[in-house]
């Protein structure tokens, strides 16, 4: 793709990731110095960017909303990079410390520039430079901060953003991101960027974005975006009413934007069925906000990791976590929490489920290669004191994700860890449709190679389905024997495919994840209301509410759990871990209705557990 795009002279618009050696040497040997680059949503180390940024004088970085979210450092760091060369270039004026270039020398009065902005932001072109000659001097002499501004819609909404909606109830996220909100985005560069982008300066973000406009006609050769001037501090979402958590709202009001200016989006994607969003997280940058930066006021970071421990829950019984990633969970607790005082794995499972009651685990492995670790946490199941009290029991396979590196010598360790006794199930394993990592004809068939070996070993199935229910029925219909025992895993889907697979399948059983709790999704809490009332149908003789309480950590925690902690003030927990699972078991009575609260669903959730994992 790159040699077509370099001989039609096209500029180039790169995804890299976890990538920085191979993307760096394939782009200095196909690409010339002088090509046009936009390297979107850069999340990776500052030091590669600045190597591209070196060796390619017409490249530039996206930049997303994910700059906003505590979990991105290196983002904010390349803005500091990046404003380093820009500021050292320019001389200070004794009376405006702050401003960039020498205006007593050009005879600019600040209060003239100030104003020249402010007509920039109500021209009808309000990008376009000054054409007083002594304040063009101040423009043009200004090296190019070489970043672009994208959503990367619908996902990965600004965090910042929700400093300024009022009437949305604490930890409700919106589901998707859209254009409109690049200026949040923009306000987050100028409060990372510091002195001299403070929005009370009239550098920024409003001439953040002035200065981007050219950016952007630079690179993409375009006059279109003249037209997309922002004329209003309104921007109305889609009309949005859920019923499950109380509140209901048909506009969100943006009423403080960072600027009016025009917001050039230079990467969207096309809307796919389900929309998902990942901003779980609050903004933490790291360098000291500017004293004029409306967001410097507050401090906003991850919990201290003793809010991991958690508040009472609402329910005491016995806690069994059908579907958790152990090693994963402490790998991001150690990402997070850097100097957090758990060493091991064992202790820091110890110190989550003290006096919490986690009964039984299943840790799932689902990559490719398969992971040898899985041995040595199976070998130490049977030190209880090591893994303090909990049973551990694991399921093994490859995830759909994974697919395209399934091998004969993948499944020949996948039998092998089978034969494990600590081994209840084959998964997680199936098809993902939304995300598409694995070709979909290769996912179906590594799916439906990996439930013929565990329908050949009599293993129970861990299967993960997104968007692809057509597909996943067709596949488990034609291989599984219908007296099987099947796990669908964080169900997210439609509740009438739910049905056609409870219906045909009366082993099967819907794994219930925090997810259940968002206001993003109705489904599972539909297939919830058909289960019960399937259940109840007959009070005389109730059968089981077939569904199975799983984490699925370290992601999903429960929102309801939020309710709990008010003393971190609307922050979010960076991991999720077994000792939530009652949080999610006190929504699922609630949308059961009458006669159900968390103690029941977590005794019918064991009694399933037992049935399906033998645990």
């Amino acid at each position: 793709q790159l040699r077509l795009a370099v001989k039609l002279r096209k500029p180039l618009t790169l995804h890299t990731r976890e990538a920085d050696e191979d993307t760096e040497r394939i782009l200095k040997e196909e690409v010339p110095r002088d090509h046009k680059i936009h390297v979107h949503c850069f999340s990776d180390s500052p030091e590669f960017a600045h190597r591209l940024l070196e060796h390619f004088a017409n490249l530039y970085i996206g930049i997303t909303g994910i700059i906003t979210y505590s979990s991105n450092a290196n983002t904010a760091e390349v803005i500091r990079k990046t404003v380093e060369p820009w500021r050292a270039s320019l001389p200070k004026s004794p009376e405006i410390d702050v401003h960039p270039g020498d205006l007593d020398a050009l005879e600019v009065d600040h209060q003239e520039l100030v104003q020249e902005c402010a007509d920039l932001e109500n021209s009808p072109v309000n990008s376009d430079p000054p054409t007083d000659p002594p304040k063009a001097i101040v423009y043009d002499n200004l090296p190019p901060l070489r970043i672009l501004l994208e959503t990367d819609a619908p996902f990965m909404t600004p965090s910042n953003l929700y400093d300024d909606i009022e009437g949305l109830k604490r930890g409700t996220k919106l589901s998707l991101s859209h254009s409109a909100m690049i200026p949040w985005t923009a306000q987050f560069v100028a409060d990372v960027a510091g002195d001299g982008w403070d929005a009370d300066s009239c550098v920024a973000p409003s001439w953040m974005l002035s200065l981007l406009q050219g950016v952007v006609r630079r690179q993409f050769a375009s006059n279109a975006f003249k037209s997309t001037h922002m004329a209003t501090n309104q921007w109305r979402l889609l009309s949005y009413s859920h019923p499950r958590r109380e509140f209901q709202y048909t506009q969100i009001q943006f009423s403080n934007p960072a600027t009016k200016l025009n917001s050039t989006n230079t990467s969207v994607r096309p809307a796919k069925g389900y929309l998902a969003q990942n901003s779980n997280t609050n903004t933490k940058y790291g360098n000291k906000p500017t004293k004029h930066s409306k967001m410097g006021k507050k401090k906003s970071s991850t919990p201290g990791e003793e809010n991991l421990l958690l508040p009472t829950p609402p329910s005491a019984l016995p806690i069994v976590d059908t579907h958790t990633h152990v090693a994963s969970t402490y790998e991001f607790y150690r990402i997070r929490y850097k100097e957090g005082k758990h060493e091991s794995v064992y202790d820091f499972l110890n110190g989550m489920f003290k006096d919490r009651s986690v009964e039984a685990v299943v840790d799932v492995w689902c990559e490719a290669p398969v992971r040898p670790l899985w041995k040595e946490f199976a070998d130490a199941a049977l030190d209880l004191e090591k893994w303090g009290g909990t049973q551990y029991w694991f399921a093994i396979g490859v995830h759909p994700h994974d697919a395209k590196k399934y091998t004969d010598e993948v499944e020949k360790d996948l039998i092998e860890a089978a034969s494990h006794p600590r081994c209840v199930s084959w998964g997680e394993m199936g098809l993902d449709y939304h995300y598409d990592n694995s070709p979909r004809d290769i996912q179906q068939d590594v799916f439906t190679r990996q439930l013929r070996q565990a329908v050949k070993l009599g293993k129970p199935l861990t299967i993960h389905t997104r968007e692809a229910d057509d597909d996943t029925e067709r596949i488990l219909k034609a291989e599984v024997p219908k007296d099987h025992r099947i796990h669908i895993h964080c169900f997210t889907d439609t509740p009438e495919f739910a049905q056609r697979l409870l219906d045909h399948f009366p082993n099967l059983y819907i794994g219930i994840t925090g997810v259940m709790t968002y206001a993003t999704n109705e489904n599972t809490s539909q297939v919830v209301r058909n289960l019960v009332k399937e259940a109840t149908a007959d009070p005389d003789s109730p059968s089981p509410l077939r569904i199975l309480l799983e984490t699925d950590a370290p992601y999903m925690v429960p929102a309801n759990l939020y309710d709990d902690l008010p003393e971190i003030k609307g922050k979010k927990l960076p991991i999720c871990h077994s000792a939530m699972i009652p949080w999610t078991a006190k929504f699922v009575a609630d949308v059961a209705g009458e006669g159900w609260d968390a103690d029941r669903v977590l005794r019918e959730a064991r009694d399933n557990a037992r049935k399906m994992y033998g645990v």
